[in-house]
């Protein structure tokens, strides 16, 4: 017999839902966070982690440390003849540059040439100062420039004497010819914009000048910098091009797996502490990216929809229309059902794992017998939605497997040898020797 629920029952379902979402989705985002400060710690760490071996691989430029670390690692670019021949390239580069400079007049009479352009600078800013003044403060000044564009005070003015606009425009041009035309004795409105205009093109003029002047001096003090730039990068030339180098083994390396770069740097103990390091702290890195993938973010966005669908089925059912209305009552509970159980579960997993991962110190224990996973949880949690988990997990699986059915084929074979020599015993008589 079915049974029934009222709309009211199932808002205090939809109320509890959503509560049970809002607190699963509140600790997926602090652990989301937590997730992030994580990684991100992890990748400073293995940057660190790598400066550390390819310091290590390479801690100078000796021609014959050079020429073993290439060796070591099979990267010819980095050996003592191609490093000269780069050294030379750019000492050579640098030198024939500053040379041009220093043969460059404007920098040989720089002091002269840099104390004429202040003078000639200064002098067209006094000059300047009070046209631009002067200007500004005319198109500052109200309906100066509505006179200008209607033509007043000239034959093509646009208005009539019985218009408005006329009287207006009277006014204001008689105020702006006493403001700025009596002192220069100028009585009419086109005398000041005459004058105005003088003041304009007398202004371009002084300031494409002083932009040349400005220019002069740029050049200059451009040549100055650039020399002095190149006595520095002559300095640091050599330790630019043991970054350079180093830079040149962090390529190589970084994108080998990390058996291959264990197996690279095996014969050389120091080198393959450190890389043991590398391997493993990206190992957790990839690790911890798959788990949050997995049990954070899938999981956040999935509880953040049925916390919204379950916030709409509060207000739904709370409506007049469906509050005392009979709904199935095994169908809203299974719409409103809480997966607490599955939460528990997937959280279990994740607080085995992941503090393991994250403590985990003994990067030189590794021995590479198997995957980073297992030295870090030993194998407490199997997380085969990470593709090198599984595959590590099912080919032990497939050799434990393959190793019972030997067993049993030896045993089986043992007994039928067993029976076999039985019967030998029993037919021989050794006392017979005719």
């Amino acid at each position: 017999m079915r049974a029934w629920l009222r709309g009211s029952a199932v808002s205090s379902l939809a109320a509890h839902a959503r509560a049970a979402y809002r607190e699963e989705v509140s600790r997926l985002e602090k652990a989301d966070k937590h997730s992030e400060r994580e990684l991100t710690a992890l990748t400073s760490r293995l940057t660190q982690a790598w400066e550390q071996l390819t310091v290590t691989l390479m801690p100078g430029l000796a021609p014959e440390h050079l020429d073993w670390c290439a060796h070591l690692l099979r990267l010819p670019a980095i050996s003592a003849e191609a490093t000269k021949q780069r050294l030379w390239r750019e000492r050579r580069e640098l030198e024939e540059e500053r040379a041009g400079i220093d043969a460059n007049p404007a920098y040989t009479d720089r002091e002269a040439r840099l104390n004429e352009c202040a003078i000639q600078s200064s002098e067209y800013q006094r000059i300047i100062e009070p046209l631009s003044r002067s200007t500004s403060l005319k198109r500052s000044t109200p309906y100066f420039e509505e006179l200008i564009l209607y033509k007043y005070d000239t034959p093509d003015y646009w208005y009539d004497f019985w218009e408005l606009a006329y009287y207006r425009h009277w006014k204001h041009g008689d105020l702006i010819v006493e403001q700025f035309g009596e002192p220069h004795g100028l009585t009419r409105f086109h005398e000041v914009q005459q004058r105005y205009e003088e003041e304009l093109r007398a202004l371009a003029t002084l300031e494409e000048e002083l932009a040349e002047w400005t220019a002069k001096e740029a050049e200059i003090r451009a040549l100055i910098d650039r020399r002095a730039e190149i006595e520095s990068l002559l300095a640091s030339l050599e330790d630019r091009q043991w970054a350079q180098s180093r830079a040149r083994i962090f390529q190589h390396l970084r994108d080998l797996d990390g058996k291959d770069l264990l197996a690279l740097v095996a014969s050389y103990d120091p080198a393959l502490y450190i890389a043991k390091r590398v391997s493993g702290i990206q190992a957790k890195i990839d690790y911890l990216t798959e788990i949050r993938a997995k049990w954070v973010l899938a999981p956040l966005a999935h509880a953040q929809r049925k916390m919204e669908k379950a916030a709409r089925g509060v207000v739904k059912f709370q409506r007049s229309k469906n509050y005392h209305r009979s709904f199935d009552r095994e169908q809203m509970e299974r719409k409103y059902a809480v997966p607490a159980e599955s939460w528990a579960k997937r959280w279990s997993r994740f607080d085995a794992v992941v503090p393991r991962l994250l403590d985990y110190d003994a990067y030189d224990e590794y021995d590479g017998d198997a995957i980073w996973w297992h030295h870090m949880t030993g194998g407490a949690v199997k997380a085969r939605f990470i593709p090198e988990v599984q595959e590590f997990y099912a080919e032990q699986r497939a050799a434990k497997l393959a190793q019972r059915e030997g067993s049993a084929q030896d045993r089986a074979i043992a007994a039928l040898a067993g029976e076999a020599a039985a019967e030998v015993d029993v037919e021989l008589d050794w006392d017979d020797m005719s």
